[in-house]
């Protein structure tokens, strides 16, 4: 339960990493 949790947040933050990325 707490890992599908996780990885709802680490998809959701996965979007603006890639942006954050891009700009980095």
């Amino acid at each position: 339960m707490k890992i599908k949790n996780s990885l709802k947040a680490l998809k959701a933050r996965h979007r603006d990493n890639r942006l954050v990325r891009r700009k980095g």
